[in-house]
């Protein structure tokens, strides 16, 4: 079965670069792309607003004629490219479409960001109500270079099965290796007798990421992953670490409803200072 991407497109730059990635993500899973733009609270590039369209055919006709332009130039090959357009809440719109597809990929930042938030408001909805992966790309984002590994960041070890196995299909599809990274360190309360050394966290944290790493590897030996176990805070170490890579996958907290609990901070992080595409899988 063919599977599907979906991407939000709404003319914004950051958008043009989610689609790129989306239909390059497409060709290397074999997937359809389903390119989606809806009209919310914000006026997409080129259209005008909706007190100024007299009719539904007229706003479908305006977004037809963006879409065109903005996929025109995209290297589509074998790849089935799909539009459409939705009168709505972008985020549900989005949300809604993406149900049952392999991945919603979205800009950082569309039409209505705040200038200096890399994450804007949509992007943010979708996080917490798709029910697929989302990954977000930034977007400006130069060429990895070749071999570039996918990173995965594994805060609970334990709880970190399903991005670790995206990691390595996403690693798969690209031919490269994983590095799973696990961030270890210490805030002191002020009463504790004895205080771990580096060593002995890295050591603890060894032993945490070890098993867990084996479980992914079981499922695909034909590609390798890479432990990295380095102490420091989650979000710096996870930056540095991002930097050279292709891919970075971070996992949330699992469903649920209050903004703000369902990406954790690191993700949330590692979202709003986006450098590479990331995508955030739940589990």
């Amino acid at each position: 079965m063919t599977g599907r991407i979906v991407v939000g497109l709404d003319g914004s730059a950051n958008s043009n670069a989610a689609a790129r990635w989306a239909l390059r993500e497409a060709r290397l899973r074999g997937a359809n792309l389903e390119v989606v733009t809806a009209f919310g609270m914000f006026e997409p590039d080129g259209l005008p607003g909706r007190d100024r369209l007299k009719t539904d055919r007229e706003f479908a006709d305006a977004c037809a004629r963006m879409q065109h332009e903005q996929l025109v130039d995209l290297p589509r090959h074998d790849v089935t490219v799909m539009t459409r357009a939705a009168l709505g809440d972008a985020a549900k719109t989005l949300v809604a479409a993406a149900s049952g597809a392999d991945m919603l990929v979205v800009g950082a930042r569309g039409h209505g960001g705040v200038a200096g938030l890399l994450l804007g408001s949509v992007s943010l909805r979708c996080l917490h109500r798709a029910t697929c992966p989302v990954t977000v790309v930034p977007a400006y984002i130069d060429e990895p270079t070749a071999g570039a590994p996918v990173v995965v960041g594994v805060k609970d070890p334990a709880s970190s099965g399903a991005a670790l196995s995206l990691a390595v299909e996403e690693a798969g599809l690209r031919g490269t290796h994983v590095v799973a990274v696990h961030a270890v360190h210490w805030e002191p309360l002020g009463t504790e007798l004895v205080r771990p050394s580096t060593d002995q966290l890295v050591e603890w944290g060894t032993r945490l990421l070890t098993p867990a790493v084996a479980a992914a590897q079981d499922g695909r030996p034909d590609v390798t992953i890479q432990q990295l176990v380095v102490h420091g805070h989650p979000a710096h170490v996870l930056d540095e670490q991002a930097r050279r890579a292709d891919l970075l996958v971070v996992g949330s907290r699992g469903h649920g409803h209050l903004a703000g609990m369902l990406v954790g901070s690191v993700s949330l992080h590692m979202l709003t200072h986006a450098l590479r595409p990331t995508t955030v899988i739940v589990g």
